[in-house]
Order: C-alpha cells, then sequence, then structure tokens
C-alpha cells in the first residue's frame, strides 16, 4: 500500500511539474505576434537597396559607414519617394529583434557654417 502511495505522489509531482514547464514557456504564435511599446529611433543615410520588405540604408557611424536592413510594412508611412541613391530619414522601432520603420521622410536639411 505504501509503494503505491509513493508512486501516485511522484505521478503527481511529475505532472504538476510538467504543467509548470508548460505554463511558463510562451507558444511561439504568441511570440512573434507580441510586440512592445518602444522607444522610436531615428537613423538616416543613402539607401542601398529597397524592395516590399525591406530596406537597406548606408548609415554613417562615426567615421565609417553601416549598412542597416530595416524591415517594411504596410503600415510604413512613405512621404517621399523610397528609391536607390536617395537620402531618408527613417523612424523605427524595434520590435521582435528587428527594425521596424514606421516614417520614411526627407532627412532636416543641414546646417550651414
Amino acid at each position: 500500500m505504501r509503494n503505491g502511495k509513493i508512486r501516485v505522489a511522484a505521478l503527481a509531482g511529475t505532472l504538476a511539474l510538467t504543467a509548470a514547464m508548460l505554463l511558463a514557456v510562451a507558444s511561439p504564435t504568441f511570440a512573434t505576434t507580441r510586440t512592445t511599446k518602444g522607444k522610436t529611433h531615428e537613423a538616416t543615410g543613402e539607401i542601398v537597396s529597397v524592395n516590399a520588405m525591406t530596406l537597406v540604408l548606408l548609415h554613417a557611424r562615426g567615421r565609417g559607414k553601416t549598412k542597416m536592413t530595416f524591415y517594411l510594412t504596410p503600415e510604413t508611412k512613405k512621404l517621399v519617394s523610397v528609391a536607390p541613391g536617395k537620402r531618408v530619414l527613417l523612424l523605427y522601432r524595434i520590435e521582435n529583434g528587428k527594425m521596424m520603420v514606421r516614417r520614411i521622410r526627407a532627412p532636416r536639411a543641414e546646417k550651414k557654417r
């Protein structure tokens, strides 16, 4: 009788632990659709390439230039024409590890010295 109670208790503990682990892990569909309100960032540079889903920008950082890949959505507002070689200002947020463009506009006028 005692041996049976130990088995039932062990089985109940295993089920409880398994249930807790399943609840702790978010499902993949939930993780990809969840977004957090983040800070809006800016990047100014020259467009290297653009297609329906991505935009590659040549962004000046320090003394060098870096190619940055941004993701476009149907909600992206394009206030200027988007073409390779054009200089633009991107307003973007980081969502699920990707730089998602919110708005594309003309860069601010540079100060004359």
